[in-house]
Parts: C-alpha cells; structure tokens; sequence
C-alpha cells in the first residue's frame, strides 16, 4: 500500500510517499480502508519526536474510512489501550500513531472498540477530524465534568480543534458557552458558532494579563 513514512525526526520534509506492507487484522482489530485523515498538533509532535516513535514510522492519529471485512462507513476514534477506568487512562494508553502505524496511509489496522459509524451527511474529510478532538472534549465535558443543560462553560483560547469541538458540544448540550480569544477573529467565529464571546486583553507576548479577564468573563463563572 502507498503510505506517508518518516525515517527520522524534524520537520514536514521527513515525511516521505513510500510503499509498505498492507496491515494484517488480528484478534478484535480491525484494518480499515482510509477515505481521509486529519492533521492534529499532536501529529506535529510525534514527527518531532515528542513521542519517541519507532523508525520508520507512518503517523496519523485522526482518519475515516470503509472497513474492509463489513464495508461500513466509519469514524477511527484513535484512543488506543484506554484500560479499564472511565475517569483516566491505563498505563499502556496511546494515541494512533504514537507507535502504532497510523492513518497517513491507505490502510490502517485499530481496535474494533475504536471505530464509530461515520455521521449521515459528514464528508470523509469532516468526519476524519472529528476523532482526537471530539473524544478529548467529551471526556472532559461529560465524563468528568459532567457538564448538563443551564449549566455554564467557560472556554479558554477558541479557535483551536478542541476549543471548537467543546463549544459545540457544550451548546447541543443546553449549557451557556462562553470563550476568550486571543484575535478578532477567533471570537467572531466563536460568536458565528453560538459562544457568548468574550475577548481576553493581548499583551505583547500574546497572552492574556492576569487579572484582566473582561467583566462578562469574571460574572459568569
């Protein structure tokens, strides 16, 4: 199968178009044909070596795509070794693509447990990037917040993936979101997505002074 390869760590150059074996299902996994995948930071990070991943290496955390033995259309939630607590992970937990091959090939192998029906009416690229960035706003939304309706959220620095899957979560769950941002923009498209939108003051390092948190901000939390 064609594949995206790194031999080494650093920037976006080391990632190389190579062909390598076509994956093998095992016990409980299941090998998925890729349609799209997503790029995360954390992506960015094991190419850098954040994450201490085998060479050669195919990265990838976030992808959909068909399964091979059913053909269903499926989302790849990329939590892989969880364990048995619900509240935090085990000591074996990793992230696809950490040290298992990842989705920046056409086929990947990943737990059963793993795989979500892809959305009705989500293209193959929106429902790849709804993995790593949906489960984390879950998790800690619902699982340990257990945040309900009439409840209020506060958000801090939208406009990142989870940033922005936690205000969406957050406002089909019935609760007030309120966001800081660091631009304009950011909170303009946080507005635009239903956020009360309340913007933090820049410095000139880009972070928000202590203290100066607008009054919107310091009466809803």
């Amino acid at each position: 199968m064609k594949s995206i390869v790194m031999s080494r760590f650093g920037g976006a150059e080391e990632l190389v178009a190579a062909n390598a074996p076509d994956p093998v299902a095992r016990d409980g996994w299941v090998v998925v044909k890729v349609a799209a995948a997503a790029l995360n930071w954390h992506d960015i990070l094991v190419r850098r070596g954040q994450y201490r991943s085998p060479l050669p290496h195919t990265p990838g955390a976030d992808g959909a795509g068909v399964r091979t033995d059913t053909g269903e259309e499926v989302v790849i939630l990329p939590s892989l070794f969880w364990g048995e607590r619900t509240a935090a992970p085990g000591p074996d937990f990793e992230i696809l693509g950490d040290s298992t091959p990842g989705t920046y090939a056409e086929y990947v192998s990943v737990p059963e447990e793993c795989l979500a029906s892809k959305p009705a009416g989500y293209s193959w690229e929106q429902a790849a990037a709804l993995g790593l960035v949906g489960v984390t706003a879950f998790r800690a939304l619902f699982t340990r917040a257990g945040l309900a309706a009439g409840e209020s959220l506060l958000i801090i620095g939208a406009g990142g993936g989870v940033s922005t899957m936690a205000q969406a979560l957050s406002n089909a769950a019935g609760a007030t979101t309120f966001v800081t941002a660091s631009s304009p923009a950011k909170l303009e498209r946080a507005q635009v997505g239903g956020a009360e939108g309340v913007s933090c003051t820049p410095t000139t390092t880009g972070r928000s002074e202590p203290g100066r948190h607008p009054r919107a901000v310091r009466g809803s939390t």
